[in-house]
């Protein structure tokens, strides 16, 4: 019993440091501290966590602190869309339509673009219409 609850408490504080990485992160990116972000946004998206990957994608897709390099981005933008991060459905599909850092794949794009309009992303639901007519 002792074991599954030290296993469950690491877990825990693994979590939140994660998350508090990506907060310290996500308020070094706004005021263009992009080495901090970096700092902070790599281990938790390497830990697993959504936020911490959409916002490192898009470091990549602006060559904010980084190199721009729109194929690591949509790498990102996939690995955080297919955890359910609705930001990066959004910028996956996009990518996937327009064919920007990965082969373009009208369909494909259109699904994940479905997926982030399903969940309210209203940007998602305004470039799709770019693509159905």
């Amino acid at each position: 019993m002792m074991k599954i609850f030290t296993t469950l408490l690491f877990a825990f504080c693994v979590t939140n440091l994660s998350h508090a990485g990506t907060a310290e992160g996500k308020r070094a990116l706004k005021n263009q501290n992009f080495a901090v972000a970096l700092k902070e946004l790599r281990p938790a998206a390497a830990k697993g966590d959504p936020e911490a990957t959409y916002l490192l994608g898009g470091m990549y897709g602006a060559g904010f602190g980084v190199k721009k390099d729109a194929k690591k981005a949509v790498e990102l933008y996939g690995e955080a869309a297919n955890s359910g991060h609705v930001g990066a459905q959004k910028e996956y599909g996009a990518a996937l339509a327009l064919g920007e850092g990965i082969e373009k794949n009208t369909d494909e794009g259109l699904k994940w673009l479905m997926i982030a309009v399903q969940q309210g992303h209203q940007g998602a639901r305004d470039f799709a219409k770019n693509f159905t007519k």
